[in-house]
């Protein structure tokens, strides 16, 4: 099997302290399985304020909302600090963060971590945006100022000069000194966007189950892909293909019907359990929400009513719940995950959701299981 790199998100709250935080990001870098800490670059989560409750998770007895959330970028140098073998990626988006501000922070961060460092950029989501004053649509012509202006300061230690959609550059510089090479991804999916990446980007995240649902629909996109870059010259032997795994993982399947059944996890299931909804006619799924809805364009979730969600969450049937989802035994899962490296996936990040759901028997059960899968997606 291909040699894969393997991810792990770090579970992000103000509430949480640092130190907690660094532990857990330490643990991993003991496991000797897991290469990279993923933090997401967020301001809102998924969830209406009427669905998170102490009734449906644990958390909310002691995180009264979902979105409390930390300045990814000061907290991945404290984390690199306390775990130095880790590689850092960070997702955002191009809208709410200036070109040269991300730039000179994704030179910093890879000199830190000596090359191991990725940022997955995408073009927005509404709920990230649109309550904060930015305008998400303008972001892929964003993504593009963004591919080009970053490329430019890599290549060009002097000053740029710059005209693009929403940026215009005259004598920019973020100085000569060149260290470690940032890699920058792009995260997320549709023909502009993928157009966009196999032009200028070093690598591509997807959702799994949630876009690649299976190994040969990941092997048929990534071949799809392929061609696209050697026909504008590039070695796709170069370029690097990501997965997000939204997984549900227990040794007892009677918990993980429990933890799908949970009306968070529903939520999450009409919302994004296919990135596209009107895959879920394929499938012969009747989808929660029209199938034009999507989630990053439109969800908001503050805006929620408790009857509106409640009325999705009760839409979302058996089927959709047990389809969005990688659910199984660590060992499952991660056997099912080397099918994916076989067809052409080089790095995973595991997002194990169960320990959100329901109360842990022993809390570093959720790290055992994390770290496991890890281990045989290795062959460690």
């Amino acid at each position: 099997m291909p040699r894969v790199r393997t991810a792990v998100p770090i579970p992000l709250d103000r509430r949480f302290p640092a130190t907690d935080i660094a532990s857990l990001a330490q643990a991993y870098e003991a496991s000797g399985v897991v290469d990279d800490v993923l933090l997401w670059d967020q301001l809102s989560w998924f969830f209406p304020p009427s669905l998170w409750t102490p009734e449906n998770t644990p958390l909310a007895a002691v995180n009264d909302d979902a979105h409390s959330f930390p300045d990814v970028f000061v907290l991945g140098g404290y984390l690199l600090r306390a775990a130095p073998k880790l590689g850092a990626v960070i997702s955002t988006d191009a809208v709410r963060r200036g070109p040269t501000e991300l730039m000179q922070t994704m030179l910093t961060v890879a000199d830190m971590t000596g090359g191991n460092a990725i940022f997955q950029i995408g073009a927005g989501e509404a709920k990230q945006t649109k309550p904060f004053g930015w305008k998400r649509s303008q972001g892929l012509k964003r993504l593009e100022d963004l591919f080009k202006i970053t490329r430019a300061y890599w290549e060009i230690p002097g000053t740029i000069d710059f005209e693009g959609h929403h940026w215009t550059l005259k004598n920019a510089s973020v100085g000569s000194a060149r260290g470690h090479r940032p890699k920058i991804w792009a995260l997320g999916g549709g023909p502009q966007l993928l157009d966009l990446a196999t032009t200028y980007a070093d690598g591509m995240a997807y959702l799994a189950p949630n876009a690649w649902d299976t190994p040969e629909r990941a092997h048929a996109e990534i071949t799809k892909l392929k061609a696209q870059l050697e026909e504008k010259g590039r070695d796709p032997e170069t370029f690097e293909f990501g997965m997000w795994v939204q997984a549900v993982l227990h040794e007892d399947p009677d918990a993980i019907t429990e933890a799908i059944d949970n009306p968070l996890m529903r939520w999450m299931a009409a919302n994004f359990g296919r990135v596209n909804l009107h895959d879920w006619e394929a499938l012969g799924v009747e989808s929660a929400l029209p199938p034009d809805y999507h989630y990053a364009m439109h969800l908001l979730p503050l805006e929620v009513t408790a009857e509106e969600a409640q009325r999705v969450v009760e839409r979302v049937s058996p089927e959709q719940q047990r389809l969005s989802w990688m659910a199984g035994t660590p060992r499952e899962v991660g056997e099912l995950l080397k099918q994916y490296a076989e067809a052409g996936v080089t790095w995973f990040s595991i997002a194990d959701v169960l320990p959100m759901t329901i109360p842990p028997d022993d809390p570093a059960d959720a790290l055992r299981r994390t770290i496991e899968v890890c281990s045989v997606l290795r062959g460690a």
